[in-house]
């Protein structure tokens, strides 16, 4: 399959979304295109409802309209998709990024599994998700830590969310730091912040530079020089936004299952499959840091990671 689904300027996203009301169309189409051999209906649900919720949030921005978005767009060695992005330079000619997780969301609540929120996917269904500013936040982590381009252009790699069919009072869970400490650096936008995602993404992006995403695609799968220091900081509790979510999924149910385990005096076995190179590895030490080293110190689990 390859990686680039959908990709046009602001200004021909903004048509399809606003005006010809095409865009789930050219979505779909870019998915078969580019080898997906399904295109399930809630993915089409999705385009209709959220793509249009953005592309009138950067309607009347002062970006030059002649900029690329990206619909789609799949990570190298990877089955993570991202929603939307939009790329260019900004009012200094630094090249950048902005990773936009989209969410039709109504309602949320807390939940005590890492990262995450407990919200209705269905009329009266509720589940526990990742926060989406999470999802972006280690989708632009991936590309910094191991996209060869991004690290030598030093490109800036921005991440947020936008749930654009949330009441703004939800914003005392999804904008809580002390749960989800990545939001100052990810923020959440929910209905009514339209005014806000737009002023974020004018920050770094307001001129064309056609070729980035291209470079990007093309660039080699590399860890930069920060990679060991974000291991480090891992093992002292601080959170590595660099994991897929499938590895993110295994960090947060070790976590969970762990601190489960811990207050109802009960044994738990988690087997985690995959190969060399999966990030095993990097889970067991997130894991470790997460559980010895907590933010709230009454939180923590004496935890040892054996191995060969």
């Amino acid at each position: 399959m390859q990686q680039i689904v959908y990709q046009e300027s602001l200004n021909k996203f903004i048509q399809s979304c606003l005006v010809t009301n095409s865009i789930a169309d050219e979505v779909k189409q870019g998915m078969y295109n580019a080898g997906y051999p399904h295109v399930m209906d809630n993915w089409i649900t999705s385009w209709k409802n959220s793509l249009p919720a953005i592309a009138k949030a950067l309607k009347d921005s002062s970006i030059d309209k002649d900029i690329d978005v990206a619909v789609e767009y799949r990570l190298k060695n990877s089955l993570e998709r991202l929603d939307f992005l939009i790329y260019g330079v900004d009012e200094n000619n630094k090249k950048n990024m902005v990773i936009v997780e989209l969410k039709q969301w109504s309602e949320v609540e807390k939940c005590e599994s890492l990262n995450s929120v407990h919200t209705m996917v269905a009329k009266g269904h509720f589940e526990d998700h990742f926060h989406p500013s999470y999802q972006a936040r280690c989708y632009a982590g991936q590309l910094k830590s191991f996209n060869e381009y991004v690290q030598k252009e030093n490109m800036g790699i921005e991440a947020c969310s936008y749930c654009h069919n949330m009441d703004p009072g939800y914003g005392t869970i999804m904008q809580d730091i002390s749960l989800f400490p990545f939001v100052p650096e990810s923020p959440s936008f929910l209905d009514g912040d339209a005014q806000k995602l737009r002023s974020f993404v004018e920050k770094y992006v307001s001129k064309k530079c056609h070729n980035i995403l291209y470079e990007i695609n093309n660039a080699r799968t590399i860890p930069s020089d920060d990679f060991a220091k974000l291991i480090r900081e891992a093992l002292k509790g601080n959170q590595m936004y660099t994991l897929d979510m499938g590895q993110a999924n295994a960090l947060r149910t070790i976590v969970d299952a762990v601190r489960d385990a811990h207050e109802y005096n009960e044994k738990k076995t988690i087997i985690v499959k995959g190969g060399a190179g999966t990030g095993k590895s990097i889970i067991a030490i997130n894991a470790l840091g997460n559980l010895n080293s907590p933010d709230k110190k009454s939180d923590r689990i004496t935890t040892m990671f054996v191995t060969v």
